[in-house]
């Protein structure tokens, strides 16, 4: 799966050169509407991905898929080898619960729109 499908990998090219730790929303800023493949490095407070090394991106999932297959299994690695979580996901804007964010709020709004008019929808069937 090439460059002429889509996909982008990341990772060494020598021994020197390493991968860069960037926040999940410079990934999405980075890589807008792309599938990601990610080490995760650090989780927020909550527990959700935060931080990691990007090791591929593609607009299509089949290729983040296939980079996924091509990293070492958890048995290849040394047996004091910290975990290697990944993060595969779609490199859109995060909203974030912020009652004083305006697009919180648009956005709940437009949720509840969309549910009331589908539950409206599924009750003329």
């Amino acid at each position: 799966m090439g460059p002429d499908r889509g996909l982008l990998e990341h990772g060494r090219v020598n021994a020197s050169e390493t991968y860069q730790e960037l926040s999940v929303d410079e990934v999405i800023a980075l890589y807008p509407r792309e599938w990601v493949l990610m080490r995760v490095t650090e989780d927020d407070d909550d527990g959700f991905p935060a931080k990691g090394l990007v090791l591929a991106h593609s607009p299509r999932r089949d290729d983040i898929s296939d980079a996924l297959e091509r990293e070492p299994p958890r048995a290849e690695l040394p047996p004091d080898a910290p975990p290697r979580p990944y993060y595969i996901f779609r490199a859109f804007p995060r909203i974030r619960a912020d009652s004083n964010d305006p697009r919180y709020a648009e956005a709940v709004h437009r949720f509840v729109d969309q549910l009331r008019d589908a539950l409206r929808a599924r009750g003329r069937r």
